[in-house]
């Protein structure tokens, strides 16, 4: 039965303990994110995700849908309070708080991948939180297998991933924080696949219809010295003579749907 109370302080405990999972070492502790905004709280309940606890500014709504949401949670069966705008603000990491945010647990994946796995990203070394909600975005939206990050990644549980992942972490498998030395045994019975610039092979030649993992480097120096010793393969999007580097979610949105235009699965 959802708690009705109300809470106007922004010292209130609860308050303080989900401001405090603005930080990845809290994150880390306790297992738990913050979830804010409309979109980001229906796709975890969908996805079956039970709020820990949930905070709804009263009289906040503005549609239906969002009336809607405060309504599911208020019937659900994890405590919900009515907090004050001034409390709201106070836990929020947005200039404009949306009126209903949620502490939930990040869900713990499996030791191994899916048997079955056969499109998995593997990111090294992105630190671009905004970069990084993207390729979340997008992986779930075609359907990747797993996504695996390595500890130099920003941490996919960041305010600004989650707010820039669109939902889409509920809906993928992410492995965070995985060490090179787990890579192989991970990527057993998969083509590793660097993506890089001098690569000799466009992407469009490659056969993307075999199980692979794809390997994204991240924004700065591309894909590192440990990515390079595991590779398989390379490949390359093609660009017109003097072009930048295209933006690391961009280019792996662009080789993921090659994978996904061959492989004739939409």
């Amino acid at each position: 039965m959802a708690l009705r109370g109300a809470i106007s302080s922004a010292q209130n405990r609860h308050i303080a303990q989900a401001r405090a999972l603005g930080r990845k070492r809290a994150r880390d502790r306790d297992q738990l994110c913050l979830v804010e905004g409309v979109r980001l709280i229906e796709a975890a309940l969908d996805a079956g995700v039970a709020p820990v606890f949930a905070f709804v500014e009263e009289d906040s709504a503005t549609d239906d849908r969002q009336r809607g949401l405060e309504q599911r949670l208020l019937d659900g069966n994890w405590p919900t309070w009515y907090v004050s705008a001034e409390a709201m603000q106070a836990l929020t990491n947005t200039l404009t708080p949306q009126g209903v945010a949620c502490v939930v647990p990040i869900p713990e994946m499996p030791p191994t991948l899916p048997p079955d796995a056969s499109l998995v990203v593997l990111l090294d070394g992105l630190r671009d939180p905004g970069n990084l909600g993207t390729i979340i975005r997008t992986c779930h939206a075609l359907g990747v297998d797993a996504l695996l990050l390595t500890k130099d990644c920003v941490d996919p549980w960041a305010p600004k991933v989650l707010r820039a992942g669109m939902g889409g972490h509920f809906g993928l498998r992410i492995y965070a924080d995985r060490l090179w030395e787990e890579i192989p045994e991970q990527s057993a019975g998969l083509r590793r696949v660097v993506a890089e610039a001098d690569a000799t092979a466009p992407a469009w030649r490659y056969d993307w219809t075999q199980p692979v993992m794809l390997v994204v480097g991240g924004e700065a120096h591309g894909a590192s010295a440990r990515a390079a010793q595991l590779a398989d393969d390379r490949v390359r999007i093609p660009m017109v003579p003097g072009a930048e580097s295209l933006n690391a979610a961009i280019a792996c949105g662009m080789l993921l749907y090659e994978a996904v235009r061959q492989r004739g699965e939409f």
